[in-house]
């Protein structure tokens, strides 16, 4: 039953300062006390959210940083970049601990699964690539996906790269394309 009791919503405005060119990309920890951003200004910046306070600035990409988030317990941020690099950060040292090399072109969107040991990546060279985080390999690279679609549906894989996330099972992956086609990826392999 929905009552005609008013709901009072409390909200605080933060702005958040420092980077010198567009915001690309924000999100939040897990429990809500940081954010991280991404920008066309190359860096990466860890935010308190209580304070608005820079707490972190990570520098190591070559051009616009277009997707970061953070692992579910907070201690890592991956970010993609027009580089057409994923860089994996140590909050805690400010250290990029793992970069990862092999999308052809500019790469939208990055994403830790839920136990922190794979990150699923999206690139305009229209693949999703899934990373094993601890070594570094492309444990799939999409290509499969692209030739599947391409032979089976007449269709092609364009701009995989607004979203692609984990399904919080670690074996499916959602994708969306340029052409407003919608894609889960039920992935049978062992990772």
């Amino acid at each position: 039953m929905i009552s005609n009791q008013r709901v009072q919503f409390v909200y605080r405005i933060l702005t958040l300062k420092g980077h010198t060119d567009y915001v690309n990309s924000v999100g939040f920890n897990h429990d809500g006390t940081k954010i991280v951003s991404g920008s066309f200004d190359n860096t990466i910046r860890v935010w308190n959210v209580d304070t608005g306070e820079c707490i972190l600035t990570l520098k190591g990409h070559t051009s616009y940083v277009l997707s970061v988030g953070f692992n579910h317990d907070g201690t890592k941020i991956v970010s993609g970049s027009v580089d057409e690099t994923i860089h994996v950060w140590n909050i805690d040292t400010a250290e990029c601990i793992l970069t990862l090399k092999d999308h052809t072109y500019d790469v939208y969107s990055v994403g830790f699964n839920h136990d922190g040991t794979k990150i699923v990546s999206g690139s305009d060279d229209n693949t999703i690539h899934v990373w094993n985080v601890d070594t570094g390999e492309c444990i799939f690279n999409g290509k499969q996906l692209e030739d599947t679609l391409q032979n089976e549906f007449n269709r092609t894989l364009q701009a995989v790269t607004l979203e692609e996330h984990f399904n919080y099972d670690t074996k499916s992956i959602i994708g969306m394309s340029g052409e407003g086609l919608n894609i889960i990826i039920r992935i049978s392999m062992c990772f």
